[in-house]
């Protein structure tokens, strides 16, 4: 599949929700007055394809995701809201197949751990690296407030799903809040030893030149929003005790 980076980041949690299927309830937009073209079906498509696949987002954020991506691009909306009804129940079908664990539920379990030991674990932590810091110092400072002081962070971020997606390979920035490098290393380690706790195998050289890569992770993530945010982060984070 081709690589896709879609612009809109949502900061939503993940997994394990009950859900209902449901009509696409999207706002009534005017049509688009000629046919759309097979390149504009076929990016519209590989757009609702990651979104569904990525287990992140409901059928209302899949369809702004595609406006955000085609940006002033007229296209039918209708048609669109179709596919994104087709594939959202053909994903929900295949979900019912998956193992009662899957590897993301491992994967939230080893994230879990790593906030009740005070280092900061954000799934899906905005775009980028400078996101993925960014975020992780924006909840080390509100801790911080309350007297809690965090030892670290790791992360990953839209474009590792997306690539996880495509080659099964996820990987995990990881470093320290002081700019200090023997700490970031020891964060790193603490990372990479979780990880492996809870079975996953990695690539990494235990440089901070690189980061961790798990390798052949399949990625499986039902869609729901509860065990993945920001929030359960913090919330887990706030029992930490330095």
């Amino acid at each position: 599949m081709k690589f896709i980076i879609i612009l809109t980041i949502l900061f939503s949690s993940c997994n394990n929700a009950r859900h209902e299927e449901k009509k696409l309830n999207t706002p009534i937009l005017d049509t688009i007055q000629k046919p759309m073209s097979d390149t504009t079906r076929k990016d519209i498509l590989q757009e609702i394809d990651v979104s569904i696949r990525s287990g992140f987002y409901n059928k209302e954020e899949i369809f702004e995701n595609v406006e955000e991506y085609l940006y002033d691009i007229p296209f039918d909306h209708k048609w669109t809201e179709n596919q994104i009804d087709k594939a959202y129940s053909n994903r929900l079908k295949e979900q019912s197949t998956w193992p009662a664990v899957t590897d993301f539920d491992r994967l939230v379990k080893a994230f879990d751990k790593l906030n009740e030991s005070g280092i900061v674990a954000l799934h899906k932590a905005g775009m980028t690296k400078q996101d993925g810091e960014g975020d992780s110092n924006e909840i080390h400072e509100d801790l911080l407030k309350e007297g809690i002081r965090t030892k670290g962070f790791c992360y990953y971020h839209w474009q590792d799903v997306a690539r996880v997606i495509d080659d099964s390979h996820l990987y995990i920035g990881f470093g320290d809040l002081n700019n200090n490098d023997r700490e970031a290393l020891a964060i790193g380690k603490q990372v990479a030893s979780t990880l492996e706790r809870y079975g996953f195998k990695l690539n990494w050289d235990k440089t901070l030149e690189t980061r961790i890569q798990i390798t052949n992770i399949n990625w499986q993530k039902r869609f729901g929003n509860e065990f993945c945010s920001y929030e359960r982060a913090e919330k887990l984070l706030s029992h930490f005790k330095n």
